[in-house]
């Protein structure tokens, strides 16, 4: 067992860590930081709550470490607070601690940031979780299959013209999730292949993504067909686009769109500002996101739920510069306004914020 790190300099705790898992092995590793990160952890401003290891082409990396860049941050940089951040170990100990990760069912675990010798480092743990007693659900995205499709076409992967979502079907089988209560949603961007996966005999739970490519500021209205690529993706389903159909993912907030989704599917994972619109009034020429003054309800998680499909609504994030002004660079506000509408579920990359919020509405609901 490798010898435990001197912390005595901490910077941050996982303080979730000891609670949801068992250790076995202790290793200090380091960080490849920039500049302005390393500033920022001199001030304390991290999160490591919601913080784990993954493995990826023989590396480790750390996600979900928060480190929150100082209001004095240069402006020739753009800091990414959640940027994924490589761990830096000896060969042969990232070797061992893969072995085990891979066939002996540990994971790895940052347990806290410190100081050593002026260099930040972070100490990981080899651990397996403690049972919680709790089941915690899967939300898998298959976004646009049609290139999968295509890939395991050209590779002879399986066989029919839906490989990748026979695949889909096979796993939910042989897990035995293909139920309507199984802890696990199927969530994809494109309605025939949610549509496919439902004739193929899908029971679990599948939820329409609905995109949007820009905002307009002046009425709060969400653009979808823009001059750039991102029209290709984000401005109507791939299906739509290789059939010729002109429409876009606004037909889908419509009653009769809505209406057409639950036929396949049982909820809608909309954009956020398609749940609340974002203004800035009176209107200022180059007014951003940052300008935000005006919210307004669309009426669509109403709608929705009048057809009877729930709502959870994308991407929820910490950082300031993605926050309408109105919040005051606060995610707690945020949440709040669209949980007080009554949406079902949100995704986020700020596990912790997200619940913080969540129990500051139930308890602003236990008052009324």
């Amino acid at each position: 067992m490798a010898k435990k790190p001197d912390t005595s300099s901490r910077i941050a705790d996982n303080k979730k860590a000891a609670y949801n898992y068992f250790f076995e092995e202790r290793h200090e590793a380091g960080m490849v930081l920039h500049g302005w990160e390393v500033k920022a952890l001199r001030e304390g401003k991290v999160q490591l709550t919601d913080g784990y290891v993954i493995i990826k082409d023989g590396e480790l990396f750390l996600i979900g470490c928060q480190i929150n860049p100082l209001k004095t941050a240069s402006t020739h940089v753009s800091p990414d607070a959640a940027r994924i951040k490589k761990l830096l170990l000896h060969k042969e100990e990232i070797r061992r601690l893969i072995g085990k990760v891979e066939q002996k069912g540990y994971t790895l675990v940052p347990l806290n940031l410190h100081w050593k010798d002026g260099r930040v480092k972070c100490e990981i743990a080899l651990a397996k979780g403690k049972a919680a007693g709790r089941t915690i659900a899967v939300y898998a995205e298959t976004k646009n299959p049609y290139w999968n499709n295509q890939q395991a076409i050209a590779n002879s992967c399986g066989t029919g013209d839906h490989p990748f979502e026979d695949a889909v079907m096979a796993l939910l089988d042989r897990n035995n999730l293909n139920r309507k209560e199984a802890p696990i949603y199927i969530q994809s961007f494109d309605p025939d292949s949610l549509k496919y996966l439902r004739k193929a005999g899908m029971q679990a739970k599948g939820v329409q993504l609905i995109d949007g490519n820009d905002y307009n500021f002046r009425d709060g209205s969400v653009g979808y067909i823009t001059a750039d690529e991102w029209t290709f993706i984000s401005g109507r389903p791939y299906s739509w686009t290789l059939a010729g159909d002109a429409r876009t993912f606004a037909v889908m907030q419509t009653p009769a769109g809505l209406a057409e989704i639950k036929t396949y599917a049982d909820g809608i994972g909309p954009w956020k500002p398609q749940v609340l619109a974002h203004s800035v009034v009176p209107y200022k020429d180059g007014a951003g996101l940052k300008d935000v003054n005006t919210l307004k309800d669309t009426g669509l998680i109403a709608n929705a739920h009048k057809a009877g499909l729930v709502v959870h609504s994308f991407t929820f994030r910490s950082e300031a510069s993605r926050l309408a002004g109105i919040f005051k660079g606060d995610p707690l506000q945020e949440y709040l306004a669209y949980y007080r509408l009554g949406i079902d579920g949100v995704f986020t990359d700020f596990t912790a914020d997200g619940v913080k919020a969540r129990d500051a509405y139930i308890a602003e609901l236990k008052k009324q």
